[in-house]
């Protein structure tokens, strides 16, 4: 059905039939009035619509612009006839508004493959892959592959971290994922990521005494809170609770090579290592872990052999055997220490910082 209208004389026309009114004489509109919008009515028909010149790039067909010029809420002058953009082509502010709602965790590619992997998780197993593959003198960009064989298509769940607009190099989308992970900053990252580039590094300075040397000077060197697991937190606790002077992370020397031991207890002269199973058994784990497990044992067996030829002992914990933690505990410094609950508790209570330290 055509739309009705009334023109400015008062009769009520249809839309199509404006212009053959409008050159009646039954129309009462003054002549020069008449002329105008018969030219404006002339126009549509030509062209069928027009492109406000206010809105630019971002403007698109308008079939009913004529009315506005007609009741004088915009001018001739506010509208083209020729195409602002190629044919096809998308307003910019579309592109903008569609680019911001599908970017990030709102594009389609990053619904389907995000896991929605537990953070806290994934962090603690960040944090005790990097002190695994400082104590071996790893690389540390096996940090990503072995992220990613235990948390699959997890760097999708990063969708929405900002990169840095830092252009120096290292400042990518990567290294920002293991900032956060490892709770540590950008920079940071780089700069133990360039310290420890031992797998670009050829045969032949690798089969060197001294660069083996360097390396595992510089793996127990880093003695920050970044090695330090939880389960070493809790188990650190509990042995203070028992032995004040226990320390965290004590660097040893041996023959030109270096090793760092997860506590120091003075009381009982003691290196104690908290073992995870994922890390340092490799018939509990999985792909590309059973590797690194493989070589952790053969590292944990010369630490061993460093701290025995040193007159120490060397006692080992396992994080899957915390029940059994305050017994063994007791059983060797002859104290009763607080329990792991309360080692625990305490730990939490901290907010993530050194708790005992």
């Amino acid at each position: 059905m055509r739309k009705h209208i009334n023109c400015e004389c008062g009769k009520r026309i249809t839309s199509n039939t404006w212009a053959i009114h409008l050159k009646s004489a039954r129309c009462s509109v003054s002549p020069e009035r008449k002329e105008f919008l018969i030219n404006i009515l002339s126009l549509n028909t030509k062209h069928g619509y027009a492109w406000s010149l206010k809105l630019g790039l971002d403007a698109t067909k308008d079939y009913k612009w004529f009315y506005s010029v007609i009741d004088g809420s915009s001018n001739l002058d506010d509208w083209t006839f020729s195409r602002p953009r190629k044919i096809g082509s998308i307003p910019p502010s579309t592109l903008k508004r569609f680019s911001k709602e599908r970017s990030g965790s709102n594009n389609p590619v990053t619904k389907v493959h995000a896991k929605n992997h537990d953070l806290e998780e994934m962090k603690e197993f960040a944090k005790l892959t990097f002190k695994s593959i400082q104590d071996r003198g790893g690389s540390f960009r096996e940090m990503i592959s072995i992220l990613e064989s235990k948390y699959p298509m997890f760097k999708y769940q990063f969708a929405d971290t900002k990169v840095s607009p830092k252009r120096a190099r290292g400042f990518n989308k990567e290294n920002h994922i293991l900032a956060i992970l490892l709770d540590m900053e950008v920079k940071e990252i780089i700069k133990i990521s360039h310290k420890m580039r031992g797998a670009s590094i050829s045969k032949g300075q690798n089969a060197s005494e001294k660069f083996k040397n360097l390396a595992s000077q510089h793996a127990a060197s880093l003695m920050s809170s970044l090695r330090i697991s939880k389960p070493q937190r809790i188990l650190y606790n509990m042995i203070k609770s028992v032995d004040p002077k226990a320390t965290l992370e004590k660097p040893i020397r041996y023959n030109d090579v270096h090793k760092a031991y997860d506590i120091h207890s003075p009381a009982i002269n003691a290196l104690i290592e908290m073992h995870g199973r994922v890390f340092h058994d490799p018939s509990k784990a999985k792909g590309k872990l059973v590797e690194i497990a493989v070589a952790n044992v053969k590292n944990d067996a010369l630490k061993k052999t460093i701290a025995e030829s040193i007159d120490m002992k060397y006692i080992v914990f396992w994080d899957d055997e915390c029940q059994a933690w305050q017994d063994s505990i007791k059983m060797l410094y002859n104290l009763e220490p607080i329990s792991y609950a309360e080692a625990k508790n305490k730990i939490d209570a901290a907010s993530g910082k050194d708790a005992g330290l």
